[in-house]
């Protein structure tokens, strides 16, 4: 048994978040939700007629190596405009030939973007994520991210991408010690939670684990330190495009001048988004 009394209802139009430490059972929770694992107790109840999409890396492997992201596409509206269909796998970075190639010669970040946009262009109901946007980089990050703020239907997303959870969830779920129960609070307090647990945990496990907790611990510092960056890029971009749009007296030297400035904001933003996730998952690896 990974979780127990366990009490949840999804309705339509739900953002769920769920939230805890590697290991705490987020994936085992969704595989038991979508019905991929059977309930050892207890029962689950699902609507009539209720469509589900569900998304994990290992679904990658599922795919049809010898078809396209287009031959995919057409497998499931085989009466859809073909203009459509190269159009939608467009906003997922399949265009021109690339949408006509052997799906068998795509990277891990190429199967993944496939995967999902086979999902969306299915309008389930109910769409679980896990883990959506590994392997894949900023700008596809933000399509996604894009494409599940104008999805409709319900969605529970499991993510350490925390720009993705703020942008497409509004709920939180803490998955924790064999439990899960709401998390009251922002993701800046989920942070802290998750930091000062990792360091209960570090002391409880006595002096053997010294080496490790002390990797552990520097890859927090760095994490908390690119979250601390991130946060003061945000606030100065946004200071940015105020003086940029409310400054009635701007000439066209300093409208030059805050618009460079912006896109050295941006750009610094962006690396300092993927060191973010880098040292992320190191710091999830190492737990």
């Amino acid at each position: 048994v990974v979780l127990s009394n366990v009490t949840l209802r999804l309705s339509p139009g739900d953002r769920i978040g769920l939230l805890g430490a590697n290991g705490s059972g987020k994936s085992t929770l969704i595989k038991t939700l979508t019905g991929e694992l059977p309930l050892l107790g207890g029962k689950r109840t699902q609507a009539k007629d209720l469509r589900i999409g569900y998304f994990a890396q290992h679904q990658l492997e599922q795919l049809d190596p010898d078809a396209s992201a287009l031959t995919h596409l057409v497998r499931l509206s085989p009466n859809e405009n073909q203009q459509a269909l190269r159009n939608f796998l467009g906003s997922f970075a399949f265009s021109g030939d690339h949408a006509t190639r052997p799906s068998q010669h795509f990277s891990g970040g190429e199967k993944a973007r496939l995967s999902l946009a086979l999902l969306i262009w299915q309008k389930p109901h109910l769409l679980f994520l896990d883990e959506p946007t590994n392997h894949l980089d900023i700008n596809m990050r933000n399509a996604i991210s894009l494409a599940l703020q104008g999805y409709e239907g319900a969605v529970v997303l499991v993510s350490h991408d925390r720009y993705l959870l703020r942008a497409t969830t509004d709920t939180f779920l803490l998955v924790n010690d064999g439990k899960t129960k709401p998390f009251v609070g922002d993701l800046e307090q989920y942070r802290d939670w998750l930091l000062m647990d990792t360091d209960r945990n570090e002391v409880s496990q006595g002096d053997k684990q010294v080496s490790q907790g002390k990797q552990r611990r520097s890859i927090k510092n760095k994490v908390r330190n690119l979250e601390q960056k991130m946060e003061r890029l945000h606030v100065e971009l946004a200071d940015v495009a105020r003086a940029l749009t409310d400054d009635p007296d701007l000439d066209e030297q300093n409208w030059r001048i805050w618009l460079s400035r912006q896109t050295e904001l941006r750009n610094a933003l962006e690396k300092a988004e993927e060191a973010w996730l880098t040292a992320s998952e190191s710091l999830e690896a190492v737990e």
